[in-house]
């Protein structure tokens, strides 16, 4: 249990058999609820551990698809109908749900009030496939061991699963609507799938396998993803390699393609002859443009390949653990950026097969998606993601948009995959009673041939059978042996076909048939055809392909319509619009004109404004010169300012000399009127002269003069003194 519930989420579980009887210690409640799992118990009395009530075993009052997990323990061989309970069981049990289910192989008769059933493995089996639950694992206690304790009691336990199931066509059809939206699903990836894979999916030989089931899903992802370097390696009958090239080629895709064996087998496919290779080589040969055989191991493959050169590598070489884990850690440098890998039998528990295991593994550390069907696929994003497969990768594999993609390619690869049986074709004759049994040859069609020899016999009309089942028919060609041995060939007129493409016709009757003329007498008819036998879904696919394209073209073909009315009433447009410019560059022409009259006056204008530019040029050179004769004027007045105060200096000084009392006040209104004393300058710049609070020019009279102090800031006492 623990192996099977580790990596899930807790949630809801239903015990079937609830009730803890006298000397019962143990119950699954306390199992489950010390996990976090929500614990409900049901019986069909009221008890211990009991929580839903149902006197009918058959019927559990619970609703559908309501809980994560159910487990029965010792309480189906008590039950008269186990199959209807375990019926409700699956039920009840949500989509990829767990149903546990224990119950006695052997023991004494023990009734709880009956004791009905004893189990075995084969039962199991037979319950899932009753209740439509998938058996995961079983085990039976085969041996009796005499020294332990109890050893007279046997158990089978199984493990089933809920596949993911939706309940009507509709709901399928708007589930599968709403995924294609999405993108999650590959818009009918049936479509891009040609009548070349159809015949290999329904080939019958000996390369028919467990692959089969995967084909169109390796035809779509080729096409996806647009790899440019394909490797396969373990190829043995080529089921799997020549999908991947059939999708190549169909798709006319740049891309090398390499498959890697050497064809001898191994511990799970067995050993086998040159018979093998002989037919890979074979087949081939349809592929050999872009397809090479290197008949050798993986290791030695290796160097024939850049590291970052593989956009999509297939491992399906020794299914051993260690083998496989090697093939794809040794591959993993040659993968490019956009790299895929894909590996075969991830569902196989086979003793010796290791895939599933190692699967586990590198899930927990790439992005990956997992088929379960046909042994199982996975695919590994062991790079970026290109956008066309992103949606593929999106969701968990338990989620339900997963399970859908599931059963979408396993439903369809399912309908395609069917064996095909030798073409039995039939001739009627009609002589002119219409065509019945009197006048009816059945010949085989061998190598696309079939060929009727009979008496002479007059024909109005003859109608060609190919089988007895849905087909597609690609007639060649068609005549008749007339009376003098020389052939003729004929035309079809009609047939049952529900499509016809050319040449070839599509059946999805049972009794498909093509009639044509002929009224003269003949007495033999050759056919020449490929007869290619499938499912009625198959033909329907390729009819749906077929007619999707021809409404694609009429499509393209209105829309090129519509593109041409459209162009013609732009073009109608663009003349209007034409003429309208010319309209426009005749006024623009006028205008142009007007432009350049008006250019003219304004380049006189120009002229006029430059002859004033130049006079007032010659102004402001005047009229500098005049400031510069007035700044000259001015210089020598200060210069005769200055002489004038030195001559006042040199009288003051003079009389001063000679006089005993020196008359200041007179010279004080001398320098006063001179206006060369600034009396403000003077305190500025005398401190003491300030704060003794003398009148400055009395006491630059008295004293200041003789000092050198200055009376303003351009007269300089000290250098009048000095000289």
């Amino acid at each position: 249990m623990e192996k099977y519930i580790k990596d899930r989420p807790a949630g809801k579980v239903l015990d079937v058999g609830a009730q803890v009887v006298d000397g019962q210690k143990l119950s699954y409640r306390d199992f489950f609820e010390d996990l976090g799992w929500e614990y409900v118990g049901f019986d069909v009395v009221e008890g211990k551990n009991v929580d839903v009530v149902s006197a009918d075993p058959t019927d559990i009052p619970l609703s559908d698809d309501s809980f994560d997990l159910i487990i029965s323990g010792q309480a189906f061989e008590h039950i008269k109908f186990f199959w209807l309970t375990f019926e409700e069981m699956a039920r009840v049990l949500k989509p990829e749900g767990l149903c546990f289910l224990i119950a006695p192989s052997r023991g004494p008769e023990h009734k709880y009030p009956l004791d009905c059933w004893r189990f075995y493995p084969d039962g199991y089996q037979a319950l899932g496939e009753w209740a439509k639950l998938e058996l995961l694992e079983v085990s039976t206690d085969w041996e009796l061991d005499s020294e332990i304790d109890g050893a007279e009691w046997g158990d089978t336990v199984g493990v089933f699963e809920k596949p993911y199931q939706v309940h009507s066509p509709k709901d399928k059809e708007n589930h599968l609507s709403s995924l294609r939206e999405k993108g999650l699903i590959p818009v009918a990836a049936e479509q891009t799938m040609s009548r070349a894979v159809l015949s290999f999916l329904a080939a019958d030989d000996p390369t028919y396998s467990a692959w089969s089931g995967h084909c169109l899903f390796a035809h779509w992802i080729t096409h996806a993803l647009s790899p440019s370097v394909l490797v396969e390696l373990g190829t043995h009958w080529g089921t799997s390699y020549f999908s991947f090239c059939a999708a190549v080629k169909d798709g006319n895709l740049s891309c090398e393609c390499h498959a890697v064996d050497h064809w001898g087998g191994d511990s799970h496919a067995g050993l086998y002859g040159e018979h093998v290779f002989d037919h890979v080589q074979s087949a081939n040969a349809e592929f050999n443009e872009f397809s090479s055989l290197h008949r050798m191991s993986f290791d030695s493959a290796l160097d024939q390949f850049e590291d970052g050169s593989i956009d999509l590598l297939h491992i399906d070489g020794c299914h051993k653990y260690d083998s496989v884990r090697k093939d794809f850690y040794t591959w993993l440098t040659k993968m490019s950026s956009k790299g895929i890998v894909l590996f075969h039998d991830i569902s196989e528990t086979q003793e010796g097969f290791g895939v599933k295991r190692f699967w586990e593994e590198l899930c927990t550390e790439y992005k990956h998606f997992s088929f379960t069907h046909s042994s199982g696929l996975g695919v590994l994003a062991a790079g970026n993601i290109v956008e066309e497969l992103q949606p593929l990768f999106e969701h968990s594999d338990q989620s339900d948009e997963a399970q859908v993609v599931r059963d979408y390619f396993l439903g369809v690869s399912g309908e395609l995959c069917q064996p095909s049986v030798p073409a039995m074709a039939q001739l009627y004759l009609d002589t002119g009673h219409g065509f019945t049994s009197r006048e009816v040859f059945t010949t085989p069609i061998i190598s696309g041939v079939a060929e009727y020899q009979f008496d002479s016999l007059s024909v109005g009309q003859l109608r060609f059978d190919p089988c007895d089942c849905p087909c597609v028919v690609t007639l060649k060609e068609v005549a008749v042996r007339g009376v003098d041995g020389i052939c003729q060939p004929v035309i079809p007129v009609s047939s049952n076909a529900c499509f016809v493409e050319g040449n070839t016709y599509y059946f999805s009757t049972f009794d498909p048939q093509i009639i044509f003329d002929i009224r003269y007498t003949v007495s033999g008819v050759k056919v020449l055809c490929d007869v290619q036998i499938v499912s009625t879904r198959g033909v329907q696919i390729l009819i749906g392909v077929l007619a999707g394209q021809a409404k694609r073209k009429k499509a393209e073909s209105e829309q090129a319509k519509a593109e041409s009315e459209q162009a013609k009433a732009e073009s109608e447009q663009a003349k209007a619009e034409s003429e309208q410019a010319k309209a426009e560059s005749e006024q623009a022409k006028a205008e142009l004109e007007q432009a350049k009259a008006e250019l003219e006056q304004a380049k006189a204008e120009s002229e006029q404004a430059k002859a004033e530019l130049e006079q007032a040029k010659a102004e402001l050179e005047q009229a500098k010169a005049e400031s510069e004769q007035a700044k000259a004027e001015s210089e020598q007045a200060k210069a005769e300012a200055d002489l004038g105060m030195y001559a006042i200096w040199q009288q003051a000084c003079a009389k001063i000399c000679k006089m005993k009392s020196y008359p200041w006040r007179k010279h004080a209104r001398l320098i006063k009127k001179s206006g060369l004393f600034d009396r403000e300058y003077y305190l500025q710049n005398n401190s003491d002269v300030r704060s003794s609070k003398q009148d400055p020019l009395h006491h630059f009279v008295k004293n200041g003069w003789y000092e050198g102090r200055r009376p303003n800031a351009n007269f300089d006492s000290e250098s009048l003194l000095s000289g």
